[in-house]
């Protein structure tokens, strides 16, 4: 027998309405819980252990019992979930007592805090000493300051976890018995950029992905929560070797997810430093590239401008030592325009009087600028330009600065692929956000340089349309 799940969806409803929830605290619908709990290949022992840690009203733990139940109506079930707020303890019995009625099921609940508690600063609890088969979660998302007593609790347990739902994840994972899995949906910000690099290495190092699934539109999990982050669900498995990954989309009309399924290669490449985690297209499509920025011999690094703390520097005139300074609002098709005019918003020029600012200026070249952050109305999240100067030029530092470029058909060429469609599709395989960092940059595959040249050559730095653009990098690779 299962559960009618829809009591455990009103006390959620009722629930997030009556309570003002703490930073990052969403309550996973209904929908979503089902979703998770069929993300988890089910073994088939006699009994099987689950937590549910942050487990707020309870849903996700019970969804899971319920498929249980009817996948598997000889196993008796042990569910243990976890909750600190005092506040939300009566709709999780209320819950739990549901469950709790199956047959072969007996469920509890610790009001604790879980990574305290189990990171061992507060003690733990004996319920959860033995390990877990299953762990399904949807922990809070807030970040976690340096010194953080959760954050240096995990980092003891040789973890490095900047946020909340990353020490959840590394903390379920430990919990696991060998074989076993865990099922997660959190923010896509962890599967890219330098500030996640040392939780991935902790968990692909202790576990194998075995799914991944994404949503076409962003509010289409929580819709009633106004969650902004791009989330993802995630599957893994403790001490799994890698193996093909399951890829599934929620597509926004349709309520049967889409699946297609990638080698695990694609997921996490094998060169790949940083181990991004990837999200690779169904169908895939040649890159006439295989360099990087280094390889290349350019470097990449951000615009070091922060006008709020130069602000006396930045100058809407200019004067005897100052240098244009560049803010992305001086994009336009590929080229940089410098002024930008009498209707500028941003002062244009930047003192260099003295050796505090003389350090915020680059040298006199030709570089390629690309936008830090990118609107979300623009059709590509990676918006590059040239910038060929005469002098010294100082960017803001909402700006990532490559070069100096000495030939000037190697830096329009790479602005051509840099503004690319093939790049930008690239780039979403492993971004799920509008930010571009230079350590994106940094990873990106790159032409070779006579490919570049090639590109270049005879072209002026303004751009193509985009069709041509993209008619370049496909066609005269």
């Amino acid at each position: 027998m299962s559960l009618d799940l829809s009591f455990a969806e009103q006390r959620r409803i009722s629930t997030a309405g009556s309570i003002t929830a703490e930073a990052g605290q969403v309550f996973t619908p209904r929908v979503a819980a089902i979703l998770l709990a069929s993300m988890l290949d089910l073994p088939d022992p006699k009994r099987l252990r689950i937590l549910d840690p942050g487990a707020g009203t309870g849903i996700l733990g019970a969804a899971l019992v319920s498929l249980i139940r009817e996948a598997r109506p000889g196993t008796s079930v042990e569910l243990v979930a976890v909750e600190r707020d005092s506040r939300l303890i009566p709709a999780l019995g209320e819950t739990l007592h549901e469950v709790d009625s199956l047959a072969n099921v007996s469920a509890s609940i610790i009001e604790a805090d879980y990574l305290l508690d189990e990171s061992g600063l507060l003690g733990g609890h004996e319920a959860l000493d033995d390990p877990f088969d299953l762990v399904i979660m949807n922990p809070p998302y807030s970040k976690l300051a340096a010194g953080a007593p959760e954050r240096l609790a995990l980092r003891q347990l040789g973890v490095e976890a900047p946020n909340l739902y990353a020490a959840f994840m590394a903390l379920g994972l430990s919990q696991l018995r060998p074989g076993g899995q865990l099922v997660a949906i959190v923010p896509r910000s962890f599967m890219n950029g330098t500030y996640f690099e040392s939780f991935r290495r902790f968990l692909l190092n202790r576990s194998a992905l075995r799914r991944i699934h994404t949503f076409e539109s962003r509010n289409t999990v929580f819709r009633d929560s106004g969650v902004l982050q791009e989330s993802v669900i995630v599957t893994l498995e403790a001490g799994g070797k890698p193996g093909p990954v399951d890829i599934g989309v929620s597509l926004t009309n349709d309520p049967v997810p889409h699946h297609y399924t990638v080698d695990y290669e694609k997921v996490v490449l094998p060169t790949d430093v940083h181990k991004f985690i990837r999200i690779p297209d169904e169908h895939g499509e040649d890159i006439p590239a295989d360099k990087t920025l280094a390889e290349l011999g350019l470097s990449v690094a951000t615009g070091r401008v922060v006008d709020f703390r130069a602000r006396s520097y930045c100058l809407e005139n200019s004067g005897d030592e100052t240098v244009p300074l560049i803010y992305p609002g001086n994009f336009n098709s590929g080229v940089i325009t410098w002024p930008r005019g009498m209707k500028r918003q941003k002062p244009q020029h930047f003192d260099a009087r003295d050796d505090f600012s003389r350090k915020q200026v680059h040298a006199p070249g030709r570089y390629v600028v690309v936008k830090r952050f990118s609107a979300k109305e623009e059709p590509r999240r990676v918006v590059a330009a040239v910038w060929d100067g005469e002098g010294p030029v100082a960017f803001e530092n909402k700006t990532n600065v490559i070069g100096p470029i000495p030939d000037a058909a190697v830096a329009i060429g790479l602005s051509i692929w840099l503004n690319s469609g093939p790049l930008d599709r690239l780039f979403r395989t492993f971004s799920g956000h509008t930010q571009v960092n230079a350590g994106d940059l940094r990873t990106l595959p790159i032409p070779d340089e006579d490919t570049l040249r090639k590109w270049g050559c005879d072209r002026e730095p303004e751009l193509l349309g985009q069709d041509e653009i993209d008619r370049i990098v496909t066609e005269e690779a």
